[in-house]
């Protein structure tokens, strides 16, 4: 990539490898939380469907999506950072990956992602539940938990794989606003 025009003694590769592995850990962090929150919210809303339960994390994610990370990330350095003084707002150093430094950033990152994944989750989900496999499931006498978590979230999981690899690029290129 030749040399750095900011660093004199420095090439670009150099400077892109040493910042990598913190970008990767917020990166697959903020994914891994992503899917977890979302899939499980998607899944409590499509099970609570037409309920206020649903209508709460609906709205919850619609929020995530309109509240992008140049917003959030600032909104809560202040609130957890600066007044509560719960977490701290900045300082993590390389190779030291404390969940306290790790936190912010990764929630800042996950949250539109949460709010895609939770929305299609629930969507996938109903779409699963009112498929015929279930239908037949539920008649041979299967226990309604199962037939939910084994048939109807396999189902349900299909869309979610090809929305999770189409946003881990959109994800690597926030973790580097973020970070800064």
């Amino acid at each position: 990539l030749g040399p750095s025009m900011t660093y004199k003694d420095k090439d670009v590769g150099d400077i892109i490898a040493e910042g990598a592995p913190t970008s990767a850990v917020l990166g697959l962090s903020a994914m891994a939380l992503a899917l977890l929150a979302g899939g499980g919210l998607g899944i409590v809303g499509a099970l609570n469907q037409n309920k206020g339960l649903d209508f709460f994390v609906m709205a919850l994610a619609i929020l995530g999506v309109c509240l992008p990370p140049l917003v959030m990330g600032p909104v809560m350095q202040s609130v957890f950072g600066i007044q509560l003084h719960w977490l701290p707002t900045a300082g993590l150093y390389r190779d030291e990956y404390r969940l306290e430094y790790l936190f912010l950033p990764v929630l800042t990152l996950s949250l539109p992602l949460i709010a895609i994944i939770s929305r299609l989750m629930r969507a996938s989900m109903i779409e699963a539940l009112r498929s015929n496999a279930i239908r037949t499931a539920r008649a041979k006498g299967l226990h309604e938990k199962r037939v939910t978590m084994k048939h109807a979230f396999r189902n349900a999981l299909i869309p979610m794989v090809t929305i999770v690899a189409l946003n881990f690029g959109t994800l690597l290129g926030g973790v580097v606003v973020t970070e800064t």
